[in-house]
């Protein structure tokens, strides 16, 4: 055993560029895979993975081949061609990583900013105000010329205040509007200046699965309950968030779930724990 154990050891010390370079190959390409899926910086999202990728094949390579971190990966390569310093080559892709990662931060930055801006015409009479009424909500322009959107809010704001009923909490406390955007890319919850927005959109309100609209209702109040818990808000990451959102929501819908909403429900938290660093859950067949 102890033989063994040295010779892992002596194999990962002689190794540990190459090892190094799987590792972070392998977190360059699980954090461009979340930047393009959220749809908030899908240009650094693409130069992480072809990072993460030329920094797996590389490492894979040497390993294979033993070549103990001698063979430059192409980026590493192309650095080296260009400079002549090999120790700068083999920074390269740490380095690049970085920039591209910056330019995602900044990106999500903008594009949040960009959506609780547009949260402004949301605003409707629902809650409180006074506030002029905008396109969306109870008392907005489609309230107001559209039954079937009517129809959409009224159910919306059921679904909502059932997914309070369900978490045990008042919704009216956590959220100061309640909103049906039928074009919505996703069902969000969004505070813009102090007001606390939460919107369901078309599919999360009409979905054929009774079980995943209320599924996804729970989510969003999911979201509005941490942000009203001090104990909660700022105290985890983003993925972490989605992640205790969506498995307390599967949680306690368990029993009721489709086995189609069940399955979902996982293939969607197992994307934000490989995000978080976590081991995936098996998705049930």
């Amino acid at each position: 055993m102890d033989t063994w154990a040295g010779q892992a050891a002596n194999w990962t010390w002689n190794n540990v560029q190459d090892v190094a370079r799987i590792g972070f190959g392998t977190f360059d390409v699980s954090l461009g895979g979340s930047m393009i899926w959220t749809g908030a910086c899908t240009l650094p999202g693409i130069g992480l993975i072809a990072i993460g990728l030329d920094q797996l094949a590389t490492g894979a390579m040497n390993l294979r081949y033993g070549r103990i971190g001698q063979g430059f990966s192409i980026i590493e390569f192309g650095a080296y061609s260009a400079t002549g310093d090999a120790t700068l080559a083999i920074l390269t892709p740490g380095l690049l990583s970085l920039g591209f990662w910056s330019l995602g931060s900044v990106g999500r930055a903008g594009v949040r900013a960009g959506a609780e801006g547009d949260v402004t015409f949301f605003r409707s009479t629902f809650q409180s105000g006074p506030y002029a009424a905008g396109r969306f909500g109870r008392g907005g322009e489609l309230w107001q010329t559209q039954a079937v959107y009517r129809a959409g809010q009224v159910r919306t704001e059921w679904l909502v205040h059932e997914a309070g009923r369900w978490l045990g909490v008042r919704v009216r406390l956590l959220a100061d509007e309640i909103l049906y955007i039928p074009g919505a890319r996703a069902p969000f919850f969004a505070v813009v200046n102090g007001r606390r927005f939460l919107a369901l959109n078309r599919s999360a309100v009409n979905g054929s699965d009774e079980t995943l609209r209320l599924l996804k209702a729970i989510h969003e109040v999911g979201h509005a309950r941490v942000y009203g818990n001090p104990g909660l808000f700022g105290r985890m990451s983003y993925a972490a968030e989605e992640i205790f959102v969506e498995s307390t929501a599967r949680m306690l819908l368990a029993p009721y779930l489709t086995r189609s909403a069940f399955r979902n429900s996982i293939k969607y938290e197992n994307f934000w724990r490989a995000a978080q660093g976590f081991p995936p859950l098996p998705v049930p067949p």
